[in-house]
């Protein structure tokens, strides 16, 4: 499981740090208004992911459970059953987006005439590659549910890293855009083939035998559950970015990029949790009947313990040093306005990670609905809060807005886990959490080098000793 943890974080750290090495020379090489349209068309290419309608995790939790009950030909026929409804319903969103293209191009990108032609071209490209993005999702479900998370990110690392190449080996040609973009499409082919070879190589039968009528019944199971996690992931999208478009409209351009520069880098260290969690979800996909056992109590307890011991002192770091890091990175006139921003982040992303685990395990046990019930609140509530705080109070009235919805999304994910599952954090948990959020706290204040030497020093000391407690403890279970 570890080693699982370990490759995902790897996976999601690789295009981080490649796209700060190519973004000045993307650029400087492409201009202002073609970068611009390089940034669509990934945008574009990270919701296609949710044109799978959720089947993915469905297929993880309905193959999980057949594999736990000794059914590994079940989890092949559920495979079967998912392939098929993907490409059922995505093949004419595909037709759909394709013929929608010359009207996105003339309507919504109106700013790039003078790459109008190449606009048009890519995204018909672009919307060809929606079927096979979507196929893609739902194999790395079938992957995950075995726990191949090794042949997950074998694909997905080369898949992201030719997804940013391909611009900068487009650069000198009179077309840059459009051959990128034909590049990155053959790439989510190619990948889409692999990954269903992988997947027959993992099954035990064949992958793509033609299902049997019992195996079409769970059809309706597989879009039910699929549904609910689609829309978790489509209002997750959208609170992604509401409160950016908010202060567009509220506030001025400007405010916008003081507000998502900081929250976007404060928020990365969320890739620790959203590594864990992938590798605990299997683990807790059983029926919703059930009630929690000894061992996934352990998990979720030790998956909790573990991201906040891995995000601490990272965020101690970059919050005692907000200041000096935006200022070599940008300029001190924007680090002066932007760092407590990048403060609020770290703290509002550490409060989150918390989070995760308990996602995970609610998803896994069927509460999807719960929690898309749940972001749906929060989406209208934060929207509200957006329009109250933005014309008083700018850019801080966004940010708190933004950390209150996510002191409120934790508190409310922890009370449907203790309703629903019976979950319980002990007092000394909860004791040492909000300790550790004094602390992320505290390190707002640090004015003097001395200061904030010394909560680092605290913070890297704290996350090492609980590592190493948490791994002995882990340890000694595994044995047992």
């Amino acid at each position: 499981m570890s080693r699982s943890v370990f490759l995902n974080f790897v996976a999601l750290c690789f295009p981080v740090a490649l796209a700060v090495l190519l973004a000045p020379a993307l650029i400087f090489g492409l201009g202002a208004e073609r970068f611009g349209l390089l940034a669509l068309i990934w945008g574009l290419l990270n919701y296609f992911v949710v044109m799978d309608f959720g089947l993915g995790r469905a297929v993880t939790h309905a193959a999980s459970s057949a594999i736990r009950s000794g059914k590994a030909a079940d989890a092949s026929n559920v495979l079967t059953v998912a392939v098929i409804a993907t490409v059922t319903i995505s093949a004419p969103l595909t037709v759909l987006g394709i013929l929608a293209s010359p009207w996105v191009t003339n309507s919504l990108l109106s700013g790039a005439s003078p790459y109008r032609s190449e606009t048009l071209e890519a995204l018909t490209l672009l919307c060809g590659s929606l079927a096979f993005v979507a196929l893609s999702s739902t194999l790395n479900g079938y992957l995950m549910a075995f726990g191949r998370f090794d042949l997950v990110n074998a694909v997905k690392v080369p898949l992201m890293a030719g997804t940013l190449c391909a611009p900068i080996l487009t650069l000198h040609s009179e077309q840059p855009i459009l051959l990128a973009t034909l590049f990155m499409v053959l790439l989510r082919i190619i990948s889409c083939l692999l990954l269903l070879f992988m997947c027959r190589l993992v099954s035990s039968a064949h992958a793509i035998a033609w299902p049997s009528k019992p195996a079409l019944k769970g059809l309706c199971n597989l879009l039910t559950f699929g549904g609910w996690i689609s829309v978790v992931n489509l209002v997750n999208s959208m609170i992604a970015y509401v409160d950016r478009w908010a202060i567009g409209a509220w506030g001025s351009l400007a405010e916008v990029t003081r507000y998502t520069v900081p929250l976007e880098f404060g928020t990365k260290i969320l890739v620790i949790p959203a590594a864990v969690a992938p590798v605990l979800f299997p683990v807790f996909c059983r029926d919703p009947t059930e009630s929690l056992n000894e061992q996934e109590k352990r998990l979720l307890y030790y998956g909790t313990a573990f991201t906040l011991a891995f995000c601490f002192f990272p965020a101690v770091l970059l919050s005692a040093f907000a200041f000096e890091l935006l200022s070599a990175w940008l300029d001190a006139t924007f680090a002066q306005k932007a760092s407590v921003i990048l403060q609020i982040a770290l703290f509002g992303a550490f409060l989150n990670a918390s989070a995760h685990p308990v996602a995970a395990l609610l998803q896994g046990r069927g509460q999807s609905k719960s929690v898309a019930c749940l972001l749906l609140v929060e989406f209208a509530v934060f929207i509200v809060l957006l329009w109250l705080a933005i014309p008083r109070f700018g850019v801080a009235g966004a940010v708190f807005a933004w950390l209150l919805r996510i002191a409120f999304d934790v508190v409310a994910l922890a009370y449907i886990a203790s309703r629903s599952l019976g979950v319980r954090f002990s007092n000394t948990s909860v004791a040492c959490f909000a300790l550790l959020l004094a602390m992320l706290l505290g390190s707002f204040f640090a004015n003097t080098l001395a200061a904030k030497l010394a909560f680092c020093g605290c913070a890297a000391a704290i996350s090492s000793v609980a590592i190493s407690a948490l791994s002995r403890r882990a340890r000694q279970l595994v044995r047992a």
